[in-house]
């Protein structure tokens, strides 16, 4: 399989910088906000002398931009497509993201003015920048991938790295540069436009990322409305809200989680960040190995088995007796499952909904559906573990994401696997192609005018 990759790699987009790998390191250069969110707030804390409940009013109200300018976002990227004015927005917020911080939000919070107004800007700030950024990102990316034709799992695999090298590099700065750490994100904000800027693409197959028949066709407000009424978008917006919000809830307090099975909270950070990292080093082979697998399999299975995978994970959560079933869960399991959903929700997306609403869509029944289900079930996995503890509650989430598993079975389409949609697409565009021969051809020679113009030259020789 590693020789396989590696002839790959020597082919095609892969050969060049602008059309693949500019695209891989921007995946880095963007995704490392995460690592330096999750510091972020001991900064605040020691630094910015932010209290807790500030810290909490600012990460809540990320989540709650971001399900307001999702849409909105999405709806303009189905505007400018693989145009990069949306790109040259993400890097200066990102650039401008350091200064904000260090420049208005901490003279503000030192200064004793209004902590909700402070943590609300900072909230809304990191809003924009990282949830609306990753919503733009991540559907340039997909598109980009249809268009230079290299793997989207590969060039998400920047993200895998990042969560490997991220916590180290982002711990490291903190420690040395406590004071100016915010500053981080502008350098990366710096990197990540450089890379943008260096973008090409394949402009003979710009063809595959527009409806067939009127690739001129933009998105509307009232085709976007009927999509929404539709079956096949109503059981995607349900699978994710029942599947990957209880997903990303599980992770808030696994770190809590893991501190029970230890009597000192030294050896349980340490081994939180071990499980942490091993996840990331088997998540960056998984997306370099499992893609090739994906794309033989129909969008629907892979979000399937991406289900069934999570529902074994939180079970075996709830009959864990020792941390070694966090680390088993977390790092086989878990981590098994990411390809499958980051690569088969945008595959499923794009195939089965017209192609000038995708990014409104992917926004929508994706990055909104998960928010709002996180809206939904976080107080109710919350007063699970107050109540219950976090063995039941897991359990309880677990049967959540069997019901996402049946619902997904019955409601999402099965499409095409990705390998016989590119065939089909292929074939289509080399039909399209001789047809359109054979009709200029049958024009020309039953032009009467061009018939007789030709006479004339004849007469005239």
């Amino acid at each position: 399989m590693f020789k396989n990759i590696s002839s790959v790699l020597k082919t095609g987009p892969y050969r060049s910088f602008s059309k693949f790998w500019a695209f891989l390191l921007a995946c880095m250069a963007f995704n490392f906000i995460w690592p330096f969110e999750s510091y972020l707030s001991m900064w605040l804390t020691n630094v910015a002398k932010f209290d807790p409940a500030s810290i909490g009013l600012a990460f809540s109200s990320m989540a709650f931009i971001g399900m307001v300018l999702e849409p909105l976002v999405g709806y303009l990227a189905d505007h400018v497509m693989l145009k990069k004015y949306l790109l040259y927005g993400v890097a200066a917020i990102s650039i401008m993201a350091g200064p904000f911080i260090y420049f208005v939000i901490m003279p503000l919070s030192h200064a004793g003015f209004n902590h909700q107004i402070v943590a609300l800007s900072l909230g809304m700030y990191l809003g924009i920048c990282c949830n609306v950024g990753l919503a733009i990102f991540n559907q340039y990316l997909r598109r980009a991938s249809y268009v230079n034709r290299f793997d989207f799992g590969w060039a998400l695999s920047g993200l895998s790295l990042v969560t490997i090298f991220g916590p180290l590099l982002a711990g490291a700065l903190l420690n040395k540069f406590p004071t100016y750490f915010v500053f981080t994100i502008s350098l990366t904000g710096v990197i990540f436009l450089l890379l943008v800027l260096s973008f090409k693409f394949d402009k003979s197959n710009m063809a595959v990322i527009y409806d067939e028949g009127n690739p001129k066709k933009k998105v509307s407000i009232r085709e976007v409305s009927h999509t929404l009424k539709s079956k096949k978008f109503i059981g995607l917006v349900v699978f994710v809200m029942t599947c990957v919000s209880t997903n990303n809830i599980v992770g808030q307090q696994l770190g809590v989680y893991v501190g029970k099975f230890f009597s000192n909270p030294a050896q349980a950070t340490g081994t939180f960040t071990l499980i942490n990292v091993l996840a990331g080093i088997v998540c960056l082979f998984c997306m370099w190995l499992f893609p090739p697998f994906i794309r033989k399999i129909s969008p629907r299975s892979s979000l399937l088995i991406y289900s069934a995978l999570m529902a074994i994970y939180l079970f075996i959560l709830a009959i864990a007796k020792n941390w070694i079933f966090v680390l088993i869960g977390n790092v086989v399991f878990f981590t098994l499952g990411g390809p499958f959903w980051n690569i088969a929700c945008t595959t499923y997306v794009f195939q089965l909904f017209k192609k000038n609403e995708y990014a409104t869509i992917q926004t929508l029944a994706t990055y909104v559906a998960s928010e709002f289900g996180q809206l939904i079930f976080a107080s109710v996995a919350g007063f699970g573990y107050t109540k219950f503890g976090f063995r039941p509650t897991y359990f309880m989430l677990g049967i959540v994401i069997l019901f996402s598993l049946v619902w997904g079975f019955f409601m999402l389409e099965k499409g095409e696997s990705e390998e016989e949609w590119t065939k089909r697409t292929v074939k289509e565009k080399a039909d399209n192609s001789e047809s359109s021969d054979v009709e200029s051809a049958s024009l020309t020679s039953d032009d009467p005018e061009a018939d007789s113009n030709e006479d004339a030259a004849k007469g005239d020789a």
